[in-house]
């Protein structure tokens, strides 16, 4: 996944390599000069005695200096390299996968969770950016530190060569069952992220409801559950991290240890072994360093590789729907084909053998008791799910034939439950339709009544709107959404349940508005009261999942036992007016 964006970079981490080199080069020489420099000061003349070669200390001094000013310059220009790329992946990482899941189909989403969905946009891309920025810095620089520091070790004491080995041997050892015992606990702090966003979602979300039931110690419970998992698991991590480092140092030291006590006998008699013991002693915290930035980059690989799976898992997905080719111009007619439908991950049918058709211009009305599947049927129009057995035509062919921009255009849903975006009432409005004019904004509100108290802001279209409308009544949140389905000017318009909140007045001004003023759009409304449908041209009673029976109000009052006692029920609390 990861090769596909590295390749757009190719000439920075090209001479990000080149700097890295470099580094290395700058690294290695300095023991070396170090080496002489020390050298020099001891010195010995002719006759015994120690006498400093001042000018050989200047020329390594120079030359330790000098290196030291280019291994800084390309350690900087490296590290800017590392934090330009990282950060351009992550926001392609981002840009990508985002736009993916607008693909994704409404099951898709419900399959992934959106907690889950927004821990990976979020948490997994973080992961995956510090592991590019890490690899730039260190991945490419361990080896050749490595490799050099191991050949400089031995060509300054050859015979302390099995030693490294043996630190390198220890080493391996110690970073594999560290690693072991880490990759679980990483697993599981995903999963506890993933878990900690879905309850803080849910919270959110649902407040009114925990605070009306008194549910906060409940729901902090819950939450504190999985944050002890969380903790409990990163201070594993951090437990197993932490010996990694003292670890590699006591290793370290002890072989130094011993390479000093093995060659302090030598040094008294050759002054020029002390250098030579001071260089390997550095070369070896460099092989150390080296291991230890494995190790750390290692447990950040482990971390990475579990997000890049994540976020892969988002970029390969393609959407469980399909569509064709087709283009729709003039809508002429909408057929259910013996309908069934159960949604996913369950076998049970919420639909049954559903068939009715509607023609362009005619109003249709979904009336039935709770749970009969009136929500289901207007959700399968738009393809927010699809049927399981039958087919649903337009102009006598599939929807699926349908590319998704025909289906998305012609038609304007507004569902049971509005939900607006933080940003201004005319950002929400012309979420409908992003061209549409000051005038057909103000018509779309007009239609929906939600004019009226537009007009009383003080701001009018540009107040500001909370995230999910939390500034805004029910009513006022219905009648922006249904302005939004409005402005779109769609050939099929949706009303689910959407105007439940509204009072009475303001509920038969919108019909009134959609007999007179949407004579040619097709308008299907699901419906509790049945006040809000007796005008429609057919309205369809639903009961449990099958439709009961088909036809105007007056028919069904004489032909369908359920729409007869929702109408009494209606009737006798006062939801309608009394006709008969």
């Amino acid at each position: 996944m990861l090769k596909k964006y590295l390749k757009q970079y190719w000439i920075l981490l090209l001479i990000a390599i080149i700097l890295v080199i470099v580094q290395v080069v700058s690294m290695l020489c300095q023991p070396r000069f170090i080496s002489e420099i020390i050298n020099a000061l001891n010195n010995v003349n002719d006759l015994g005695e120690v006498n400093p070669n001042i000018s050989l200390i200047y020329k390594y001094g120079m030359y330790l200096l000098i290196v030291g000013v280019i291994g800084l310059i390309s350690g900087l220009i490296n590290t800017f390299i590392a934090a330009y790329v990282s950060q351009n992946i992550g926001a392609n990482l981002r840009h990508d996968s985002f736009k993916n899941i607008q693909n994704f189909a409404y099951e898709d989403i419900e399959k992934f969770n959106s907690s889950t969905l927004l821990v990976r946009l979020t948490n997994d891309i973080t992961q995956i950016q510090n592991f590019i920025m890490l690899a730039i810095q260190l991945l490419i620089k361990v080896p050749f530190i490595f490799i050099g520091s191991f050949i400089m070790a031995i060509n300054v004491l050859p015979s302390l060569w099995w030693t490294i080995i043996l630190y390198i041997i220890i080493v391996i050892i110690i970073t594999g069952i560290l690693l072991k015992s880490m990759k679980p606990k990483i697993v599981e702090i995903q999963k506890s992220n993933d878990m900690l966003n879905k309850i803080v979602k849910e919270n959110m979300d649902g407040i009114r409801v925990v605070k009306s039931f008194s549910g906060e110690k409940k729901e902090a419970l819950r939450y504190n559950k999985y944050v002890d998992n969380l903790t409990s698991n990163l201070i594993g991590v951090g437990k197993s991290f932490s010996f990694m480092i003292p670890l590699y140092m006591l290793v370290a030291n002890l072989i130094t240890a011993f390479a000093i006590y093995s060659i302090a006998n030598l040094a008294v008699d050759d002054l020029s072994k002390i250098g030579d013991l001071i260089s390997f002693t550095t070369y070896m915290m460099q092989i150390m360093f080296a291991l230890v930035a494995a190790g750390f980059i290692s447990m950040s690989m482990a971390r990475a590789i579990v997000s890049i799976k994540r976020v892969s898992e988002i970029l390969k997905y393609n959407s469980s729907f399909s569509y064709g080719e087709e283009e729709l111009y003039n809508f002429e007619s909408l057929e259910f084909k013996n309908v069934d439908f159960a949604y996913p991950n369950t076998d049970k049918l919420t639909l049954k053998n559903i068939s009715f058709k509607i023609n362009n211009g005619e109003k249709l009305g979904i009336v039935g008791i709770t749970g009969s599947g009136k929500s289901s049927i207007v959700q399968l129009i738009p393809r927010l799910y699809d049927v399981t057995n039958g087919e649903i035509l337009i102009n006598g062919k599939n929807i699926k034939e349908y590319n998704s921009k025909t289906l998305t255009n012609n038609i304007a849903i507004v569902l049971q439950k509005a939900l607006l975006f933080a940003g201004t009432i005319e950002d929400n409005i012309l979420h409908g339709n992003p061209a549409a004019s000051n005038e057909e904004i103000n018509q779309a509100a007009k239609f929906a009544q939600a004019k009226e108290f537009i007009d009383k802001k003080d701001n009018k279209y540009h107040a500001k709107v909370y995230q999910k409308g939390a500034n805004l009544s029910g009513g006022q949140k219905q009648r922006l959404s249904i302005a939004r389905a409005i402005v779109k000017e769609a050939q099929i318009l949706i009303l689910d349940d959407s105007t439940s909140a509204l009072d009475a007045h303001s509920e038969n001004l919108v019909k009134q508005a959609i007999n007179n003023d949407l004579k040619n759009t097709t308008t299907i409304i699901v419906a509790q009261k049945i006040s809000s449908i007796v005008d429609m041209n057919k309205i369809l009673v639903l009961n449990e999942g099958t439709i009961e029976k088909i036809g105007t109000h007056e028919q069904l009052l004489k032909s369908s036992d359920t729409y007869q006692k929702i109408f009494k029920t209606q009737q006798d609390t006062g939801g309608i007016d009394n006709e008969e």
